[in-house]
């Protein structure tokens, strides 16, 4: 009987790692809010531009050093009408950017977009100079990237109706030259559109 109870456990276990396993791609609808906001992105620029985006996802901890994330978003974010950031979604955001993830070719098709591994970024950036010879090196390999640098998404969370969505993006674009915000999207006729951003900070 014992023996029964131990396999039993072992394949709740064994279906939970799976179910784990399963949900740990990024969503289609996350790659349409990527879309839109890269779109915002280049928008004043000409389609023309190429997007080097990582590709892997993260959260840039800068401004929440001292402090958890958590409280971060929660003191800064959550409003009571429909259409902001409630509790609930920034605790989706935490639970989903704990860890990275990689992004894959699935954004919009009317965007060229070209993902950077952290290996090539090393490469390029390999004298921890400051970027002082890296982004030279940068622009040189991904000339129409100029303008636009380097973009950095975090994991979308939704609210339950997956109507409105929550996603930080970071762009860095030279020595000293870095745009981080998080975006609040609204879903309307099956098309998502930014309706606030909380600028964080640049330097």
């Amino acid at each position: 009987m014992r023996y029964k109870i131990i396999i039993f456990v072992i394949l709740v276990m064994c279906s939970f790692v799976s179910f784990l396993y399963a949900n740990d791609e990024i969503e289609e609808e996350e790659y349409k809010v990527y879309s839109e906001i890269i779109k915002q992105v280049i928008e004043p620029r000409g389609s023309e531009y190429l997007v080097a985006v990582e590709s892997q996802t993260k959260v840039v901890p800068f401004p929440w050093e001292q402090r958890p994330l958590r409280e971060y978003l929660l003191e800064k974010f959550v409003a009571s009408d429909e259409n902001s950031v409630t509790k609930e979604m920034l605790e989706r955001f935490v639970g989903r950017n704990l860890k990275s993830y990689n992004l894959e070719h699935k954004f919009s098709h009317d965007l060229h977009i070209s993902l950077i591994s952290r290996e090539e970024l090393r490469d390029i950036f390999k004298n921890n100079d400051g970027g002082v010879a890296g982004w030279p090196e940068f622009y040189k390999r991904y000339p129409n990237a100029e303008g636009i640098g380097i973009i950095t998404l975090s994991r979308v969370a939704f609210n339950d109706d997956k109507n409105i969505a929550f996603v930080f993006i970071l762009q860095s674009y030279g020595n000293v030259g870095a745009d981080a915000e998080f975006s609040l999207l609204k879903k309307e006729n099956g098309s998502w559109m930014i309706i606030k951003s909380f600028f964080d900070w640049c330097s």
